[in-house]
């Protein structure tokens, strides 16, 4: 084997398996089959310890961002009327309202 061989073996060896080497510190990785991944989060080391983060836990439940986060609740919306609303109007008008339109069949229902 001559040293050009040598060195082009050595070329696609090294380039075929950098992504292998690359991906062994990741938190997951590639499995033939079914599967596809593991996940191995030992491999992965984060700069905050546990008491830090159990810290932002319970400071995220306490101004209720933790709940946002998870999609449990909407941002509230500002509250610029207090009262009958910008309408002037009261619940219980409204509703009167809405169910007059809807006997008299003003509403639309998606009917084409």
């Amino acid at each position: 084997m001559s040293a050009r061989q040598f060195a082009l073996i050595a070329t696609i060896t090294t380039s075929a398996l950098v992504p292998f080497a690359a991906s062994a510190t990741s938190l997951y990785h590639f499995v033939g089959g079914e599967i596809g991944f593991t996940f191995n989060p030992d491999h992965v080391k984060s700069p905050k310890t546990r008491a830090d983060v159990i810290k932002e836990l319970v400071a995220a439940r306490k101004d209720g961002s933790l709940s946002l986060q998870q999609g449990e609740a909407y941002l509230p919306l500002p509250q610029k009327t207090v009262g009958a609303g910008s309408t002037g109007r009261t619940r219980v008008e409204v509703r009167r309202e809405a169910i007059a339109t809807n006997k008299a069949g003003l509403i639309s229902r998606g009917e084409w």
